[in-house]
């Protein structure tokens, strides 16, 4: 949802004769049209703005009827949310535990595995849900996407209620790759470290220059092939939406083409319609003309 609003909206019964059986629940409704086919997003908003506004809601049916369209991997992560809720309320709580533990000194790592756990269960019920709604799509697209939400409160706020409209890719790491944190998770307070597991609180003895050394490119390749991973992750999701896009503008076209093939069909109509009428109109008139030169016959003897 682009300004949240509908996020803060209730159910509530407003419903011209006031009988609280009439309630829209526009939380759930909008989060099923974000969640439902794509194709039908336009008309499933259209039909959601006209029963607010036959209930009296006129407010609410001219805020759903500005609602944006989601391109193509925001709502494929809006579906999967529809279709498997528990996987996004794992995010958020695996998002919330990376968080908590930087900040007071946590098992940092043990969270961000099980980030990296939440994440995959997020990619898999969008895949799946893409998949079952026509639109499969590629998984890497997906977790790039998902990487760039979770680095950002609102849109990981926005998918949390399954009204998400955009993902960009994310330009940085993986959460938790070469030892960054999870973008948009706080960091632990700097000066607090903590001894090492099974440590007696002695100082470890410093790593040796070769181990050291070895340590550090390994760091760098990972680094440069998480970059690789991400900008192709992100030339395909660029590809994905420009498809998208297209298509789009193909059916608009074909409907188009359409509303012209039924206006030409319904003057084709018309004017056979009309022909047939004059068609009638002649023939009568020429029975009337051989009735009369009949009579005027008989008269002239």
């Amino acid at each position: 949802m682009d300004d949240g609003r509908c996020g803060n909206l209730v159910a509530m019964a407003t419903a011209a004769d006031g009988h609280e059986s009439d309630a829209i629940d526009l939380d759930a409704r909008v989060a099923a049209i974000y969640g439902g086919p794509l194709d039908a997003f336009v008309a499933e908003r259209s039909a959601l703005s006209r029963e607010l506004r036959q209930a009296g809601r006129r407010d609410d049916a001219a805020h759903v009827k500005s609602l944006r369209k989601p391109k193509l991997v925001a709502w494929a992560l809006d579906a999967g949310r529809a279709a498997d809720p528990g996987a996004t309320a794992g995010l958020a709580a695996a998002v919330d535990e990376v968080a908590d533990a930087q900040t007071n000194g946590g098992d940092v790592r043990g969270a961000l595995s099980r980030l990296r756990t939440a994440e995959l269960a997020v990619v898999s019920a969008a895949e799946h849900a893409a998949r079952d709604h026509g639109r499969p799509l590629d998984r890497a697209a997906l977790a790039s996407a998902l990487r760039a939400v979770v680095g950002d409160p609102d849109a990981l706020g926005a998918l949390q209620a399954g009204r998400l409209v955009d993902a960009g890719p994310s330009g940085g790491a993986a959460p938790g790759a070469s030892g960054t944190a999870a973008p948009g998770v706080a960091t632990a307070r700097p000066g607090r470290e903590r001894p090492a597991r099974g440590s007696t609180g002695d100082v470890p003895a410093p790593p040796d220059d070769h181990a050291l050394v070895a340590a550090r490119r390994a760091v760098d390749e990972a680094e440069r092939s998480a970059a690789d991973a991400d900008r192709a992750a992100a030339e395909a999701a660029a590809a994905a939406e420009a498809a998208h896009t297209a298509a789009e503008r193909a059916e608009d076209e074909a409907a188009a083409a359409r509303r012209r093939a039924d206006a030409a069909v319904g003057e084709a109509q018309r004017t056979r319609a009309e022909a047939e009428a004059r068609a009638a109109e002649q023939e009568a008139a020429a029975t009337a003309l051989a009735a009369a030169q009949a009579d005027l016959r008989d008269l002239d003897g």
